[in-house]
Order: C-alpha cells, then sequence, then structure tokens
C-alpha cells in the first residue's frame, strides 16, 4: 500500500506542477492581451498603477503577482504612446526596442529576473530561466494595435490634397501633421519641401530637401536642411497654368537626436492644379 501511495504521489506531483505552469502561462497571454487591446482606444500603454484594472487578473497559480514591465515613453501620449514611437529604452539579451513584459517567479515563488517588481524601465531586463517571461516587442506592439493603418498617434500629414490655384492670383494653402513625437517647444516637427515650384514660397522658410531626398535618408541629412515648425504655410502668384508637384517630408524626435534614421518620418506627394479662374 504505501509503494503505491509513493508511485501516486511521484505522478501527481509533476502533473500539477505542470497544470500551474499552463495556467499562468494562459493567465500571462490573457494579460498581454488585455494591455494590448487597452492601448489602442489610449494610444498609450498603462503605467504599473493602471495595470491591475486592465489585466483584471494579476495573480499566477501560485497566488503571487505577476511583474508589469514597461517602457515609459510608450506609457505617455506627449511621448509617441503607442503608435507614435520607432524605438524603446529596454532591450533584454539580444532583444532590442521591447515595450512591455510579464513575469511570473514560477513555482519558487521569486521572480529572479531583473528588475523583480512591477514599473517603468530604461535599459536591459536580465530574465531568469526560473521565471515565466512574456515580452512583447514595439514592433509585435504596432501591428496588434493597428499601427500601419490610420491609427491615431502615428506620425501623418493630414492633408489630402493641396487646394486648386489662379493664374495671377495669390495662392495660400497650409500643411498640417500630426502623431509621432514632436520636438519640445509647442509641438513642432522638422520639415523640407522637395521639387517646389519656383513660384511657391513657404512661412517659415523651409529649405529645399535634396533632389534625393526621401525617408530612407534621413540619417545622412544634416539638420539644417529641414525648418522646425507646427506647420508650414504656403503662398505664391503662380504665373502659368498647369499641375505642379510638389513632395513634403516631415520628421519628428522620436528618439531625441535629429536627424538620425532612428526619427519617424513621413512624406506625400501633392499636386498643385493651376488654372484660369474668372
Amino acid at each position: 500500500m504505501g509503494a503505491l501511495i509513493g508511485v501516486g504521489l511521484t505522478l501527481v506531483g509533476p502533473r500539477v506542477k505542470r497544470e500551474k505552469y499552463n495556467q499562468t502561462n494562459n493567465t500571462i497571454t490573457a494579460a498581454v492581451q488585455a494591455v494590448t487591446s487597452w492601448s489602442v482606444p489610449n494610444g498609450r500603454l498603462p503605467n504599473s498603477s493602471e495595470f491591475p484594472a486592465v489585466v483584471r487578473n494579476i495573480h499566477d497559480a501560485w497566488r503571487k503577482s505577476l511583474v508589469y514591465v514597461y517602457d515609459n515613453y510608450l506609457a505617455s501620449s506627449s511621448t509617441g504612446g503607442t503608435c507614435g514611437r520607432q524605438t524603446t529604452n529596454i532591450t533584454s539579451g539580444t532583444t532590442v526596442n521591447i515595450a512591455f513584459l510579464v513575469i511570473s517567479g514560477g513555482d519558487d515563488y521569486t521572480v529572479d529576473s531583473t528588475p523583480n517588481t512591477s514599473g517603468q524601465h530604461n535599459g536591459n531586463v536580465t530574465t531568469s530561466p526560473n521565471d515565466i517571461v512574456r515580452q512583447v516587442t514595439l514592433r509585435e506592439l504596432k501591428n496588434k494595435a493597428g499601427c500601419y493603418a490610420k491609427t491615431p498617434g502615428r506620425l501623418r500629414i493630414i492633408n489630402n490634397e493641396l487646394p486648386r490655384a489662379c493664374t495671377g492670383q495669390l495662392y495660400a494653402a497650409i500643411l498640417y501633421v500630426e502623431g509621432g513625437v514632436p520636438f519640445s517647444g509647442g509641438g513642432e516637427y522638422k520639415w523640407c519641401l522637395k521639387n517646389s515650384p519656383g513660384w511657391l514660397t513657404s512661412i517659415p522658410n523651409t529649405l529645399s530637401c535634396p533632389s534625393t531626398s526621401d525617408c530612407s535618408s534621413l540619417g545622412t541629412e544634416a539638420s539644417s536642411q529641414w525648418s522646425q515648425a507646427n506647420n508650414i504655410h504656403l503662398s505664391g502668384t503662380p504665373t502659368a497654368n498647369g499641375n505642379f508637384p510638389i513632395t513634403v517630408l516631415v520628421r519628428d524626435n522620436n528618439d531625441n537626436n535629429p536627424g538620425s534614421s532612428g526619427d519617424n518620418c513621413a512624406q506625400q506627394i501633392f499636386s498643385i492644379a493651376v488654372t484660369t479662374c474668372p
């Protein structure tokens, strides 16, 4: 009888442990989905004080609290939020640009990873093989949140088209942008114009982009080639009919290093139609 009981315990123990691991994995998966879903309408990640209400179940199968580590830039709309950034400050091993992690201490009841408490983090996260860890990169978060569609928060030029112009009459238009991470000093961005017709001027005096410029060449261009402003006012008096193309580029301050390839960039090609008007 004792031998049979002993055999039963050796079989039940691992099964109970496996079930607890499965239960905790499911809890962490639900937490990741809840954080992602919450970030869509709010445009940012929840902070550590909001996390318990967002995920509802903050305990693993051993009744220990989950640890939630997140990038603070993503938890604030003013610094880019969910869709406005290209980079984060969290790494783990060789994985960069991590948005957040959810960690359980496993069956030893202790989180051995560093950091081991919930909160914002700047730097490397050292994960322990004794813990149950789920990390979500910024790319994964943005894909799940729909940031590559017309989701609020991503850097984009708002104008769909520019108004028509009349030959010999004063023309005026304004270019607007939203999302991304503005430069300090009133929500400003860096602009430049490409292939602008000679009769068109801008306020501020936006310098022309080099002819080869596009969003893939950001890291090679000096910031002096771009003007900083909330929006761009276009004006001028066309002297002939026709369609005049203009390419508008705008970038933000995603990684606090103006002009680097880590900045968000948006560009759009417009055509200004000039006709004879009454």
